[in-house]
């Protein structure tokens, strides 16, 4: 199936935003590092903060892989596992305490990726549909 030039276009948005978020949180883990060396997590908060940031990476490149493999071949697959993979990452933190801010900008990624993943799925029409 050759996919519309408006929806290659909504998709290459939709890969600009993963890296873009993915950079953002690279450096906030780089400040992690160096923020969390000597602590504990009883005693800086910087500790949790940087677990919760790899837990961040690693799910946000797997849905970025998940994207990448979809262009391949069937894309709404790979926007629904996509989509279920940011799920699961904003239920793995929810109840993990780190700094609040580092805490909503990972909600406000995983909104914004959300919302760009049902925009491609619309604009895919009926046949794109799940």
């Amino acid at each position: 199936m050759t996919l519309s030039f408006e929806l290659r276009y909504e998709i290459l948005t939709l890969e600009a935003k993963f890296d873009y978020y993915l950079d953002i949180l690279k450096r906030a883990r780089e400040t992690a590092e160096i923020k969390s060396r000597g602590g504990s997590a009883e005693t800086n908060i910087w500790v949790p903060t940087k677990d919760v940031l790899d837990i961040a990476l690693v799910r946000m490149s797997i849905a970025k892989k998940s994207l990448e493999d979809g262009k391949r071949g069937a894309i709404i697959f790979a926007l629904a596992a996509a989509q279920r993979e940011l799920e699961a990452l904003r239920y793995q933190i929810e109840g993990k305490s780190c700094l609040p801010h580092i805490k909503k900008t990972i909600n406000v990624a995983i909104s914004d990726i959300i919302m760009s993943i049902n925009d491609v799925r619309k604009k895919g029409g009926s046949s794109f549909s799940l």
